[in-house]
């Protein structure tokens, strides 16, 4: 029986990168695995040292830490904190609208009372819009 003999063919970068385009996703995974165990993975020294760096200040200063809860505490009781400051800001800023209106409310109040009573003449709709 005769053995078959595998031909392989050379392809130029550009061939494979549109090789690798029509590769499923499963596939592109399976070829990402294999080039990351081949290619070693080299960190710069800057980048060893600022870890070095950072261990040795940790190591100095561990006392000094706080929990991971402690922070996101904190924000969130800032943030309410935030919200009821912006409340009472946004009330004041209001508050002399606020006051405006009522007092509008209030003499409009005043003269459908006088008017009821007798004491004051009542004006047409028409007449007050036609006037605006």
């Amino acid at each position: 029986m005769p053995t078959a003999k595998k031909k392989f063919h050379t392809l130029s970068f550009s061939q494979l990168v549109e090789a690798v385009k029509k590769l499923s996703k499963k596939e592109k995974q399976k070829l990402l695995d294999i080039l990351r165990e081949e290619i070693p993975v080299t960190v710069p020294g800057s980048q060893k040292e600022l870890v070095r760096k950072g261990i040795k200040e940790y190591k100095e200063n561990s006392g000094l830490l706080i929990a991971e809860e402690d922070p996101v505490e904190y924000i969130t009781s800032r943030k309410k904190e935030e919200k009821r400051a912006t409340a009472v800001l946004k009330h004041k800023e209001n508050a002399p609208a606020k006051k405006k209106i009522l007092q509008g409310i209030k003499q409009a109040v005043k003269e459908i009372n006088l008017v009821k009573a007798g004491k004051l003449k009542a004006r047409d709709a028409r007449d007050i819009i036609n006037e605006l």
